[in-house]
């Protein structure tokens, strides 16, 4: 009777062994569990993954819109321009290429006006400055603006001249030469197909005196 309060050592341990027996408190996968929420921000992530392509979507949109500026003259592509100008005027303006004599209505235009760049619309030369060459190709002796008409060397086809180019958009006008008339003894010898020609009462391309228009 001197032991009646303490258990005996087997039942103890049965007792122990049951209170230890929670839900998978014995398991040793178990241990492990608490680690499961850790994949939790894993799955957020991969989750936050489909609004970054939605952004990325927006992008072509914003190019699209009707309210952007258009690209200067300077940066159109040889298909822009091909859409631009007619064939004939492609041929000049952006491969160089030089029309027939005579062939343009603007070397007998005796019209009071401005001639603006076929390409791109800047004021070249205006009527003040034009004089009859002769030659059969619309013919001045000085630009109206003369930030708007560039020059560079042209050594092509065994010579060297001058080029006279429109600094807007780079399009080739033709020549000038150093036998024109006073005061700057200079002749600017332009393609008419490179030119467009605003009256001062009129509009663009309206026919000359001698009843022909420009394209």
């Amino acid at each position: 009777m001197k032991y009646r309060g303490v258990l005996p050592a087997g039942v103890l341990a049965a007792l122990l062994g049951l209170s230890a027996c929670g839900e998978g408190a014995g398991d040793p996968e178990a241990r492990i569990a608490p680690a499961a929420p850790s994949a939790r921000p894993v799955q957020a992530e991969k989750a936050a993954e489909p609004e970054k392509t939605e952004e990325t979507t927006e992008a072509p949109v914003v190019q699209q819109n009707p309210e952007e500026a258009a690209p200067a003259a300077a940066d159109l592509t040889d298909e822009q321009w091909r859409e631009r100008l007619s064939p004939e005027a492609f041929y000049v303006l952006r491969q160089k290429g030089t029309e027939p004599r005579f062939s343009s209505g603007y070397s007998r235009n005796k019209k009071s006006g401005n001639y603006l760049c076929g390409g791109c619309g800047a004021e070249l030369f205006s009527s003040v400055e034009k004089y009859d060459s002769g030659t059969g190709w619309p013919s001045f002796w000085a630009p109206a603006v003369k930030a708007n008409v560039a020059t560079a060397e042209d050594n092509g086809f065994f010579s060297r001249r001058t080029e006279v180019l429109c600094a807007k958009c780079d399009g080739h006008l033709g020549h000038v030469f150093d036998d024109g008339p006073a005061p700057t003894g200079l002749r600017y010898c332009i393609n008419g197909i490179s030119l467009k020609f605003v009256e001062l009462s009129g509009k663009a391309g309206e026919e000359d005196d001698a009843g022909n228009s420009e394209p």
